[in-house]
């Protein structure tokens, strides 16, 4: 009776621990999914916080100015962690770059909630900001309870069933 108890109670974590980890996605390579995303079709500022889940993630943009003097156009965004006031990346500006038009990507390594501030004269600009849903997610610490738990009542119910063998007999 008390190896039946045993065996439930591991199947019991067994499926508690599937349940916790089903977040996981298992995908094709390139699995990007977008997290959120700014646009403006006129001078401004905008600013988003967005939260990451994944460890691998990236920054798209790109923005177009009709302004026929490309040295007043402006494009500028800064990247910051958890509203810190210290940014992580703080992109060079597009004043300097005498250009109407740029696109570009930066990819990161890192999960939490970030802060993005964009500052723009161009006419029309886009920032996308992508998750890469291959990439495993930050484990969990309260996941190794859970496990240990898991591993000692397999350990338990194996070293039961030996011992229950039958003695061979000599002659």
């Amino acid at each position: 009776m008390g190896e039946r108890k045993a065996t439930i109670i591991v199947l019991f974590f067994c499926f508690s621990l599937l349940g916790s980890i089903s977040g996981i996605a298992f995908a094709s390579s390139q699995n990007w999914s977008e997290v959120t995303r700014l646009t403006g079709e006129s001078p401004g500022v905008s600013k988003t916080d967005f939260t990451i889940e994944h460890v691998k993630w990236r920054i798209r943009w790109e923005y177009y100015a009709v302004n026929p003097h490309p040295a007043l156009s402006l494009f500028d965004f800064r990247v910051f962690e958890n509203k810190s006031e210290e940014p992580i990346y703080d992109a060079p500006s597009s004043w300097a770059t005498n250009s109407t038009n740029g696109t570009g990507t930066l990819h990161f390594s890192k999960t939490g909630t970030f802060f993005i501030d964009c500052i723009s004269s161009c006419d029309t600009y886009t920032i996308i900001i992508e998750q890469d849903l291959e990439s495993i997610p930050e484990f969990p610490a309260w996941i190794i309870l859970p496990l240990l738990i898991t591993a000692t009542l397999v350990i338990m119910v194996c070293k039961q069933k030996l011992h229950k063998t039958p003695n061979q007999q000599s002659y």
